[in-house]
């Protein structure tokens, strides 16, 4: 059984770096989605409809942006996908967002893709590109959720940052237009152990950024 390292001072400021990080993985390694996660035979392209965006202030503004990293990881992974069968006209999105403005507080971050994906295309990828970085550890498994009023399924895990003893809540979806990932660490996420994270709040907190990112093209 999995047990979490002593917390140390400062854990989550000193977790962010990680976390950023982990995050960067999920990109740069997690978008190339690939053809095992696919779930199902596909067929045609859907029109571009949606698109991905970094507002200022995320959640009521309890959230600032930060640092917008599309044109160095975003782009990295969309020139991942240029060539994938099952993807069109990719762009990719990375941002950090801190509570108040502040990443030693709190930090949110988004990465994702927008563009044309076949049905049948999952986030699984993403999470795995997290849960399989150095200095992480899966405690809560991939599980999905149907959040109230959400049109797409939001799959979500709990990781564990070995070093500082961190929590770190991840949730990702896919529809046609966009595929992102979200993960938050905040002082009282870290406070709990990782198996108490409610995972299904935090998918309708994930369903609340995705409607406020994913925005109508034009």
């Amino acid at each position: 059984m999995w047990a979490p390292p002593p917390k140390k001072k400062g854990g989550v400021g000193l977790a962010l770096g990680i976390v950023g990080g982990v995050v960067g993985l999920a990109v740069i390694g997690g978008l190339g989605i690939g053809l095992n996660s696919v779930r199902e035979p596909v067929s045609g392209f859907p029109v571009a409809e949606y698109e991905l965006t970094l507002p200022t202030t995320l959640l009521d503004g309890e959230y600032e942006l930060t640092q917008d990293l599309s044109d160095s990881k975003g782009d990295e992974a969309a020139e991942q996908m240029k060539d994938a069968s099952y993807a069109r006209d990719v762009e990719g999105v990375v941002g950090m967002y801190g509570a108040d403005g502040d990443e030693t507080v709190g930090q949110l971050s988004i990465s994702g893709m927008y563009g044309r994906f076949k049905d049948g295309t999952s986030p699984d990828a993403m999470l795995r590109g997290a849960a399989t970085a150095a200095g992480v550890t899966v405690v809560q498994e991939p599980t999905d959720f149907e959040p109230a009023g959400s049109d797409v399924t939001i799959t979500c895990q709990v990781l564990a940052l070995d070093e500082t003893g961190a929590t770190l809540a991840m949730c990702a979806w896919a529809d046609g237009n966009t595929i992102a990932s979200v993960g938050e660490v905040t002082t009282e996420i870290s406070a709990q152990e990782p198996e108490e994270v409610d995972m299904a709040a935090f998918a309708d907190r994930t369903a609340r950024v995705r409607s406020e990112i994913r925005q109508a093209i034009g």
